[in-house]
């Protein structure tokens, strides 16, 4: 099951943005809602289409969400510190919302389901960071290491960077994950299952996990106040 993302944008006690939408389609329904007084309004669908978009690496940092793992708890690397955790919607949320907002609990769940006008702010990980903790987080050029599936025609011409598409895990008839090593060896011996696949790990630093929130997303956030301690991510996931 994939996880995502419902954000608002908030500067000031102003909510700028408040549709999850992470769907490329909905771009021109991205531009539609955008208020008039809004300047470039072409780079902001642009950052709020990747600030929507499924990366489990930006969860991570952002809220320790799918951190180093993915379904069904799948290893994918070593994880990222994250800037916040279990940190919840801000107090002044209601305010923020027009006091139309409202808290629903539903069956087991243990996290509050947040709606505003009818939109749903995700069931899990609630939370909020301003965009100076983004700037001042300290570990952009740290390196971490992922770990992902490949097939075996991809691994033998695999460059040692992150594949151009890859699996935490994957399974079937005839399919086998090896490791580098034991690959060689069962090539060498004429053993290779008929659809074989190597598991494989390459570093990047968190920039480069993060690289279009971090060249679109936090530079166009920059562009909406002066003190970057008024302009907040707040957010919340679904399952």
């Amino acid at each position: 099951m994939g996880c995502d993302i419902h954000p608002l944008v908030v500067v000031g006690d102003m909510v700028l943005w408040d549709r999850g939408y992470w769907e490329e389609e909905v771009r021109g329904e991205i531009l539609s809602l955008l208020p008039d007084s809004l300047p470039d309004k072409q780079r902001a669908a642009e950052a709020l289409s990747v600030l929507t978009e499924r990366n489990y690496d930006k969860f991570a940092v952002l809220a320790n969400v799918r951190n180093g793992y993915g379904f069904a708890g799948v290893e994918t690397g070593e994880g990222f510190v994250p800037i916040q955790v279990g940190r919840g919607l801000p107090e002044d949320i209601e305010k923020l919302c027009d006091q139309d907002f409202h808290f629903l609990k539903e069956g087991d769940w243990q996290d509050r389901i947040a709606y505003r006008s009818g939109y749903w702010l995700g069931d899990h990980s609630h939370g909020w960071v301003t965009l100076k903790e983004l700037l001042d987080y300290p570990h952009w050029d740290s390196e971490r290491i992922h770990h992902g599936v490949i097939s075996a025609a991809e691994y033998e011409s695999w460059d040692g960077k992150e594949p151009v598409s890859y699996c935490g895990a994957t399974m079937g008839e005839g399919i086998k994950t090896y490791t580098p090593e034991t690959y060689w060896q069962a090539k060498v011996e004429g053993n290779l299952v008929r659809r074989p696949h190597v598991r494989v790990s390459w570093p990047e630093t968190v920039r480069q996990s993060l690289e279009r929130f971090c060249t679109i997303v936090i530079p166009w956030l920059q562009t909406l106040h002066s003190d970057s301690a008024q302009v907040r991510l707040v957010f919340g996931f679904d399952s």
